[in-house]
């Protein structure tokens, strides 16, 4: 390894950053016919091996040179020859961190319509994609604070988020690290990433830079942020220095409702079991990422009248089939295990098309002389989405409505029919 003060000091680590304003590098015939076939691909593993040559052909014929292009409702420069996370996003923005990018819509969709500032930390943000979502999504409600210490791409960041009017982006030259001072940052000459040097040594080709370091708290503190709604991780092995003394020292009102961490199997600690001690649950688990959530009472997606509605319905089928002995806290559960024989038995009776569907089969059940068992579980935060029976008060009342009709009327009329 070389240790240079400044990156662009040997051409071999220089990445190169196209100052000219944005739609000038607009996509040629070939790359938007190109781009035409892969980003109309299905957002899965298929669509992504589907695009792979034809992003081969494009990458080659761009070489070095960079393309402008708008994706997730924000425009963006990128460098698809070296840096993966612009390649994938330019050609298969669809598919790019699909789940995880779907979990932080729903969390700003509730952030937003509880009327609040979202605010969203981006720790290693690299080119801004992240913070380009999140700034899309959120608007001018947004507030972003994102940190990427490589020289070049802290340029591309910059570039990115100067081409969209109006994001409230802060973007923190530094490396998120556990003291105040300066690391050292390794280089891969292939262009294709960065990290901090956690350890003397290295056999892979590169070049070190001196860079700003920064703990978290500091960062945190000197941009004013007293709480945070999500925050996303991927500074290549290097988390548990970021992360593993803010969850040690944070207040729990700081603690992000949202965390997405990139999945590193060389930390020097148990960061996950770090993060249940905060109160954190696993949400889900990506091709490369782990989602954790913080299960308060403001982030659960049965909470407040939902929850107690659903408690009041259970208590009333119980009190109308009382003679079966139910004992029930919820109707609109939708993962059910029936035995195929009483399944046949109540078919025929089964009339509800919507979210009545739910308390008419438990009622069935019991009409059939059938034992329903009910087990209780906590109810946490959607990854992604929002139900479409309860995601506003009209839609509540509306799917309470049909629910205690089919109650009713099933106890009172019999086989009713509608």
């Amino acid at each position: 390894m070389n240790i240079r003060p400044d990156m662009n000091a040997d051409a071999t680590t220089a990445l190169p950053v196209d100052p000219a304003a944005y739609g000038l590098r607009g996509p040629d015939l070939l790359v938007r016919a190109v781009l035409a076939v892969t980003r109309s691909l299905p957002g899965n593993w298929l669509g992504f091996r589907i695009s792979t040559p034809f992003r081969r052909v494009a990458i080659n014929w761009l070489g070095e040179r960079p393309v402008d292009t708008a994706l997730w409702g924000a425009r963006a420069r990128l460098y698809p020859r070296h840096n993966s996370c612009e390649k994938n996003a330019l050609f298969t923005p669809q598919a790019f961190d699909l789940k995880e990018r779907k979990a932080l819509a729903s969390t700003i969709d509730r952030r937003l319509g509880e009327g609040g500032i979202f605010t969203f930390v981006d720790i290693g943000a690299n080119v801004g994609l992240y913070s380009l979502f999140v700034a899309a999504r959120g608007g001018a409600r947004a507030r972003i604070l994102a940190a990427e210490p490589q020289p070049g791409i802290v340029d591309r960041l910059r570039f990115n988020l100067h081409s969209n009017p109006g994001p409230n982006v802060t973007v923190i030259p530094v490396a998120v690290t556990d003291r105040d001072g300066e690391t050292e940052l390794v280089i891969r000459r292939d262009r294709s990433g960065s990290y901090v040097a956690k350890s003397a040594g290295g056999v892979e080709p590169a070049d070190i830079v001196r860079v700003r370091c920064r703990p978290l708290m500091a960062i945190l503190a000197e941009a004013g942020i007293a709480s945070i709604d999500a925050l996303k991780i991927d500074i290549e092995g290097a988390e548990d220095l970021a992360l593993a003394p803010f969850l040690r020292e944070a207040r729990a009102e700081l603690l992000p409702q949202l965390v997405l961490i990139e999945d590193r199997p060389d930390w020097t600690m148990d960061l996950y079991a770090l993060l249940r001690e905060r109160g954190y649950r696993q949400a889900a688990r990506t091709r490369y990422n782990i989602i954790f959530r913080l299960p308060d009472g403001s982030d659960r997606d049965m909470r407040g009248l939902v929850r107690w509605g659903n408690v009041l319905v259970g208590k009333l089928v119980e009190a109308m089939w009382w003679g079966q002995q139910p004992r029930f806290t919820d109707v609109g559960c939708t993962f059910r295990a029936v035995w195929k024989e009483a399944w046949l038995r109540i078919r025929e009776r089964m009339a509800g098309v919507g979210p009545e569907f739910s308390p008419e089969m438990m009622i069935e059940m019991l009409r059939a002389r059938r034992r329903v068992i009910e087990i209780p579980v906590s109810y946490y935060a959607r990854v992604s989405g929002t139900s479409k029976h309860s995601e506003n008060y009209f839609k509540i009342s509306r799917t309470a409505l049909r629910m205690l009709r089919v109650i009713f009327k099933k106890r009172f009329l019999g086989d009713w029919r509608p």
